[in-house]
């Protein structure tokens, strides 16, 4: 009697403790991210931004976006030009959100005999200024300018941001404004360059706290031993914090693995912390040399001319999580080397690498491209960027809508997670495009540096260089990605016995049932990410004051209320805390799940008499945790199934 007493208790008093460690493999999904409740764009038909040419050659190159968040109606855009009628900068104004373009063009001079060349960056402000950046460059002095308009038809008289004599150049301009209202330096304009003098300075930035009107002084971004940077990208996080990515090829030679920095100010540009190398080692070239050996470029077409390109990296900020970060880049690591007629090099695809924690550590680079891996096609100039409420995109050049492998179109994928996981690629130009028809005066294909792309509240505009077979033209195209609202119910639940931080042992499966009088939805299975949240389409709902149910295996059940608004709404639910230690799922802790637990105590997943059924903690293993934690809820009942309200 004392010994089965003994046993008994011993064995009860191992029932129910709430701990951590790994999933049952039966119940890993393949992502266990929840349902992204944004749709994927509705892609319309691809909008010419610049006036139609009267003469050719003729190229709109190095596009930018941005869109007023005083009034999302609005989109300022900026490129270079090289079409006589309109300068060598040109601006463009829409007030329907992309659909129709009105432009015009700056030829100076300015500020004297200040000649405006090129490297033009648009943004806005939280009051909805619209800037317009550009260098320039004159008898005695170069640098860059920047002027401000509020309609797209005036614009302010341009002011100096900085200007040098010979001894000093800037070049491969970013701009940044920091448009949160709520931030500590709302309106502050930064300004980022790759700085040269005698020798290679790295990247400087300045930045202005009065519209422009006066800047600071040149501040050192990049560390020391990074002098040889390139192509800086800076974005500005809700909180203020300031971020830029570049590129470091030591003595800017090509033959050098190229690696990726990114650095951040919290003090609105005054100081800048360490390089941070990302995704925390050298990515892998791709590309071949040209026929001289200096520049870094891809096949333009079977007659071997060659095409510009470089690994400049894009960046965003999750606007809910200032800390978390997401790079892009042309990467050559997914494919081998091969033959690129005279030269051997490397396809490139697009590869991302998300930080959570300010750019200290990194996740491995992976690939976006979603075609098969080593098929020889190439997918280049990505450029990433985030709508407020935390969707971000990515649109590149992408060749694999082309029989020949050589033009080109406008691939978009989107993540409504944070970057952890990524819709499939969508193809979003409507005709491809011929890179031999923007050559410059060396023979290379020149596409530019960079594309670009921004959001409104309910579309995104990803902007490129649209070429025609055959001719000689280049024009600046957008297209509207429509995103249509829909209805969601996130839910939110903490697994007990399960880590309270992120951790993919809170990726479980999950039952919902809905119910608003006699009508009772029962969802399918869906699994809750790392977090403990799950996503359910309620776009089929009526409005209305709806009981809810949740269970998961081995857990009991929750329930409670929720009004749904019903049309296109995000509706968030704290579900509370699922108690476990239901071994047979009947929705209530008794003697029978002790009796499945004591079977299996002792053993190991893959063990004889193993049974998932009784490892509460995730840990692969029934041991004198799983029977503390089952001793905590022993006779205890979830909740039943709704009722007719």
């Amino acid at each position: 009697m004392n010994k089965h007493f003994t046993l008994a208790a011993l064995t009860l008093a191992f029932c129910l403790l709430g701990v951590v460690l790994a999933l049952s493999p039966s119940y890993l999904p393949a992502s266990a991210r929840p349902l992204d409740p944004i749709p994927e764009p509705q892609w319309g038909p691809d909008i010419q931004v610049n006036p139609t040419v009267s003469s050719t050659p003729a190229v709109y190159r190095n596009p930018s976006l941005a869109v007023n968040p005083a009034n999302p109606n609005i989109v300022l855009a900026g490129s270079e030009s090289s079409f006589s009628d309109q300068g060598p900068i040109a601006y463009h104004w829409s007030t329907d959100t992309g659909r129709t373009w009105s432009s015009g063009g700056f030829t100076g001079p300015w500020n004297g005999d200040l000649i405006p060349q090129g490297d033009v960056r648009v943004a806005f402000d939280a009051n909805g200024v619209g800037y317009y950046s550009a260098q320039v460059i004159g008898s005695a002095l170069s640098g860059y300018c920047i002027l401000t308009t509020t309609n797209g038809i005036s614009w302010s008289t341009p002011l100096p941001v900085a200007l040098s004599d010979s001894t000093e150049t800037r070049s491969e301009s970013s701009m940044a404004i920091d448009a949160t209202s709520s931030s500590p330096y709302a309106n502050n304009i930064y300004m980022f360059w790759v700085v040269e003098t005698t020798t290679s300075q790295g990247i400087r930035m300045r930045y202005s706290r009065d519209g422009g009107s006066t800047w600071s002084q040149d501040v050192q971004v990049s560390d020391p031993g990074n002098e040889d940077s390139a192509g800086p990208f800076a974005v500005v996080a809700p909180d203020g914090t300031v971020y830029v990515a570049f590129q470091q090829l030591e003595d800017d030679n090509i033959a050098n693995p190229p690696k990726l920095f990114l650095d951040r100010s919290t003090d609105g540009g005054v100081t800048w912390g360490a390089d941070q190398l990302i995704s925390g080692a050298p990515i892998v070239a791709m590309g071949r040399p040209d026929f001289k050996g200096r520049e870094l470029t891809l096949l333009g077409d079977a007659n071997c001319t060659l095409i510009h390109i470089n690994h400049y990296p894009s960046i965003a900020v999750l606007p809910n999580s200032p800390d978390t970060v997401i790079a892009v880049w042309n990467d050559g690591r997914w494919e081998a080397e091969t033959s690129f007629c005279t030269a051997t090099g490397r396809h490139s695809d697009i590869a991302s690498s998300r930080s959570t924690d300010g750019g200290l550590t990194w996740t491995s680079p992976e690939r976006l491209n979603d075609d098969p891996t080593g098929n020889g096609v190439d997918h280049f100039q990505p450029v990433i960027a985030a709508r407020p409420d935390g969707l971000i995109g990515v649109s590149w050049l992408d060749r694999r809508y082309d029989p020949s492998g050589y033009l080109y179109d406008v691939a978009y994928t989107q993540s409504g997670d944070g970057g952890s996981s990524w819709r499939p690629n969508r193809r979003v130009s409507d005709a491809s495009s011929d890179p031999d028809a923007v050559s410059d005066v060396k023979g290379l294909d020149d596409l530019g540096e960079h594309n670009t792309m921004a959001f409104g509240p309910n579309y995104v505009l990803p902007g490129w260089l649209n070429t025609y077979v055959g001719g000689r033209e280049g024009d600046f195209f957008v297209d509207r990605g429509v995103l249509t609202p829909r209805a969601a119910l996130i839910g939110h639940v903490r697994w007990q016995s399960r880590p309270t931080q992120h951790s993919f042992l809170q990726q479980l499966p999950i039952t919902l049932t809905l119910k608003l009088g006699a009508n009772e939805m029962n969802y399918p299975v869906q699994v809750t990410d790392s977090d403990g949240f799950f996503t359910m389409s309620v776009d089929s709902l009526v409005g209305g004051a709806y009981s809810w149910r949740v269970k998961g295996p081995k857990f009991l059940a929750n329930s409670g209320t929720v009004a749904l608004p019903g049309g296109p709404s995000i509706t968030n639910v704290e579900m509370g805390l699922m108690r476990t230690g239901d071994s047979n799922n009947d929705n209530i802790v008794n003697v029978n799940d002790f009796n499945i637990v004591k079977r299996a105590f002792g053993k190991a997943f893959g063990d004889q008499g193993y049974d998932d059924r009784a490892d509460f903690d995730g840990n692969q293993t029934v041991n004198v945790a799983d029977f503390n934690i089952q001793k905590v809820n022993f006779g205890a009942t979830g909740a039943p199934p709704v009722r007719v309200r």
